[in-house]
């Protein structure tokens, strides 16, 4: 009888290691990680998020590469249609269309779920060479819950202002980091820093990730032009964070951060430059 529980218990543990297929991902967020995508190319890694919508269409969250630089998913198009079918208990297929990649009008997705809400990608039509070995399903807060610290301070001529966040063990997550001085006018703050750069570090090396001077200038990429305005507006949306003022000198940085310490600075692009400037990170649901 000893033998038999014990047996049972290892039966158990090894099931609990198994996800189930949701039977719809309807007004979820849709996330992949990548450490293969991009072979013989500039995107050695990225990320992507997705806003799969009830009515089936999908808007194009934030796509972030090894560049450190947002761009929208895929090819610069943000918006399509999306279905979603599940294979069997374990597995599932998602279809999104209306992206023109390489002559197709749709990319496949074959997800294999190890948890509930994340997994490995068995197949990838893609235009990219390699896998996507990740990805992740997250549900919008509603109310928005707790996922931002800031740090205002007065930034003096050539001097920085920084604050620290840590992101928990686990998966990636992505992030949000807007460094703000033009904007907080809108609050009646009079003395603000004109010229904000944001540049985000590893706390154990001080190893720079990214970096960002003005937040709404656009992207050049291999495949041309993208708007980074509308890709900041979008994350930003998602979060709760109060819009930015167009064609202002704020900083924002999206990337997607493995677990561990940051330390988000802002200093200006201005030499002479000195004034208020607000510090925000927000980690993305």
């Amino acid at each position: 009888m000893k033998i038999c529980r014990f047996l049972s218990i290892q039966l158990l543990t090894i099931a609990c290691g198994f996800g189930a297929a949701p039977d719809g991902i309807d007004g979820k967020i849709y996330y992949e990680d990548s450490s293969t995508r991009g072979v013989g190319q500039a995107f050695g890694s990225d990320a992507i998020a997705l806003v799969l919508k009830s009515d089936g269409t999908f808007t194009g969250l934030v796509r972030v590469s090894s560049v450190s630089s947002p761009q929208l998913f895929p090819r610069g198009l943000a918006n399509g249609t999306y279905s979603y079918k599940k294979i069997d208990s374990q597995t599932a297929q998602l279809t999104l269309s209306g992206i023109p990649l390489a002559g197709s009008t749709s990319v496949l997705r074959v997800l294999k779920f190890t948890s509930d809400d994340a997994g490995t990608i068995l197949r990838d039509d893609n235009f990219f060479f390699g896998s996507i070995p990740n990805f992740r399903i997250a549900a919008p807060s509603s109310p928005p819950a707790l996922v931002n610290c800031s740090n205002r301070s007065f930034v003096r001529a050539g001097g920085t202002a920084f604050t620290g966040f840590v992101i928990a063990p686990g998966p990636q997550r992505m992030v949000l980091v807007r460094a703000i001085g033009p904007s907080l006018a809108a609050f009646g703050i009079t003395d603000t820093l004109g010229d904000p750069r944001l540049t985000v570090v590893r706390a154990t090396n001080n190893t720079q990730v990214a970096n960002n001077d003005d937040w709404n200038s656009d992207l050049d990429t291999p495949f041309g032009s993208v708007g980074r305005a509308d890709v900041v507006t979008r994350t930003s949306v998602l979060v709760g964070a109060f819009p930015l003022v167009e064609n202002s000198k704020d900083a924002v940085v999206i990337l997607s951060l493995t677990p561990g310490a940051y330390i988000a600075q802002v200093s200006s692009a201005n030499a002479n430059d000195s004034g208020q400037a607000l510090i925000e990170v927000y980690i993305l649901p």
